[in-house]
């Protein structure tokens, strides 16, 4: 009965919160009053998908608000919410109502249908996969080595003097100069998932001990991000493997969401002398987060001044650069002399998942890249063993790490972490041979 009650008070918020969407396009009320319906339904979504050990939906909902609400949030408590920023802050007026209608429409598309779907059909949780037993030792091995191989990486880039930490944008401009960076943070990502998708509680403990190093040169370099999008896909298989979360880690995800990642950001672009000028907002955090809002703003701008959709260019275009390689006389797309080659349009801003399915197809574009990718969550949660559990975790990295970038670097990621889980299935069933045989 109670569960019952709880269903209809979530699909209740669900309408009331459609309606009042209607009701603000109509200027009959004001966004704030939407922006709190939008909060609460979200609120209640995580709730029943934790419940539901829905956890790669769960964690990819939490990151797709925060990044695109964390500005709107503040708005209804201070007047201007982006007081500590300054420049051309014009993104955020000009189409003002237009952007807020998108973020809602795509926030609600994904917290509905995820919630409809969990509910509507039986997902039963595989008790083999549960955190207080082991998983595929080669994945979680092999896992355990990417994650210590890049931290040695890190550490010789900082120590040798190729990156440098004196500032975030000294840090910024380093790694651009550096061939394999990149490709080590994604094997840090994928080391992540692997290792989290196939420890028990007991391993558990030893894998954060491994980790703390290069957490902790990340801080020091005023990088989140790296850390945060492999982080909230360890959270999600670990919801999904059916741990349970404890008081006190609220307390410290509270503690570090309103506290260190604010103090990251103003330290980040410091240098020691100047520790003394910092000062910490409550609202620091859910803005700079929310900041990942910008590239939708200029997005909208370009298309109301007259641009062109682009009807899925954006989408196939790193496929076809791949197939370029491939294919003789296959001439390849160059980013820089079209529309969406976003990464030189808006420099240093990344992108927007939002954003792209906008430019693509306007408002229906945003609601079929919120149903694909929700549908792709829930189908990588519902899988019955460890390796499909790592595989899954892998690519949710990838698909948390696209909400704040365009989908070019998507295609080429998935195909790597294929490559990796078909090598590793392949060397796991060689070690399980020879160990019969013996």
């Amino acid at each position: 009965m109670l569960i019952g009650i709880r269903k209809i008070t979530v699909f209740s918020l669900y309408v009331a919160n459609l309606l009042a969407l209607i009701c603000f396009y109509n200027n009959y009320i004001n966004f704030k009053v939407v922006t709190i319906l939008t909060t609460l339904s979200v609120l209640l979504t995580l709730v029943e998908l934790y419940k539901k050990k829905m956890g790669f939906v769960l964690a990819y909902l939490i990151y797709l608000f925060l990044t695109n609400f964390g500005v709107y949030i503040t708005n209804v408590f201070i007047e201007n919410p982006l007081i500590e920023y300054r420049g051309d802050l014009t993104w955020y007026s000009k189409n003002f109502d237009l952007v807020f209608i998108i973020v809602n429409i795509a926030i609600l598309t994904f917290s509905i249908l995820s919630f409809l779907i969990t509910h509507l059909f039986d997902f039963k949780f595989n008790k083999a996969i549960d955190i207080k037993n082991s998983g595929n030792s080669t994945f979680y091995y092999v896992g355990i080595i990417l994650i210590v191989l890049f931290t040695f990486q890190f550490l010789y880039y900082i120590l040798s003097g190729k990156i440098n930490i004196n500032t975030y944008q000294d840090y910024v401009s380093s790694i651009q100069e550096i061939k394999y960076y990149t490709l080590g943070v994604s094997m840090f990502s994928i080391g992540i998932a692997f290792s989290f998708a196939n420890c028990n509680l007991k391993k558990m403990k030893f894998l954060i001990i491994i980790l703390i190093p290069s957490i902790l040169l990340f801080l020091v370099t005023g990088n989140r991000g790296e850390v945060f999008y492999p982080m909230l896909s360890a959270v999600g298989v670990l919801i999904v493997r059916n741990f349970k979360i404890k008081s006190w880690m609220y307390i410290l995800l509270f503690f570090t969401f309103f506290l260190l990642i604010p103090l990251i950001k103003l330290t980040r672009n410091l240098s020691t002398d100047g520790i003394q000028a910092l000062n910490i907002n409550w609202f620091s955090s859910l803005v700079e987060i929310g900041y990942t809002l910008r590239p939708l703003g200029f997005t909208v701008d370009w298309i109301q001044n007259g641009e062109k959709l682009a009807y899925g260019e954006s989408y196939f275009a790193p496929l076809q650069r791949m197939f370029a390689n491939i294919i003789p006389g296959m001439e390849k797309i160059d980013y820089m002399m079209v529309g969406y080659g976003f990464r030189y349009r808006l420099p240093g801003m990344g992108y927007s998942v939002v954003a792209e399915g906008y430019y693509n197809w306007g408002i229906i574009g945003v609601i079929i890249v919120m149903i694909v990718v929700c549908l792709v969550c829930i189908k990588l949660s519902n899988v019955n063993s460890f390796t499909g559990l790592s595989f899954g975790t892998a690519v949710l990295s990838i698909l948390i790490n696209n909400i704040r970038n365009s989908f070019s670097f998507v295609p080429q990621y998935i195909i790597i972490i294929v490559i990796l889980t078909i090598c590793l299935v392949l060397v796991h069933s060689f070690r399980r041979k020879l160990k019969k045989e013996n």
